[in-house]
């Protein structure tokens, strides 16, 4: 089986990251596989190479935000009332704007980026909003981790 056959990755020669779908890293993580051999020619070829988890487009689930799902999903949350409030000062402040759904749109989404989760739901079901920041940082923690997993198994196989 040739590479071109394979899917799942990505590799950026300006920035030297291989990007694996979890998929692609459940495949290399078995010894002998066309995915495993891949990953050590590229380490081989590439020195310092970093391996990150490849995230799937999710653009499509954003054409669900409407103002109604905004406040349904605010109104989910501990501090219901203070967010709402917030929420409705922005509402006015975007109506002066340009384009006036889409900037109020891009708040929500950097505030409440984890909007469609159901893991992000505390104890007594009022649910957690993270921010953008928090959600790339917790990628990058979660593509790190696999990083090292896939690391020690091609370790441990060599």
């Amino acid at each position: 089986m040739t590479m071109n056959n394979v899917r799942g990755f990505s590799y950026n020669p300006m920035t030297n990251t291989l990007a694996l779908t979890a998929n692609f890293v459940k495949k290399a993580s078995r010894l002998g596989t066309t995915e495993y051999k891949m990953v050590l020619q590229y380490q081989k070829d590439h020195p310092g190479l970093e391996i990150v988890e490849l995230k799937k487009d999710n653009e499509h689930k954003r054409d669900t935000v409407t103002y109604t799902r905004m406040e349904q999903t605010i109104k989910l949350c501990r501090d219901s009332e203070a967010r709402m409030k917030q929420y409705k000062q922005m509402r006015i402040w975007a109506e002066i704007q340009d384009a006036p759904f889409l900037k109020l749109k891009a708040w929500f989404l950097n505030n409440y980026a984890n909007y469609d989760s159901m893991d992000d739901i505390d104890d007594e079901g009022f649910f957690l909003p993270k921010t953008k920041a928090e959600v790339k940082a917790e990628a990058e923690e979660k593509a790190k981790e696999a990083q090292t997993s896939m690391n020690d198994t091609i370790s441990e196989n060599n």
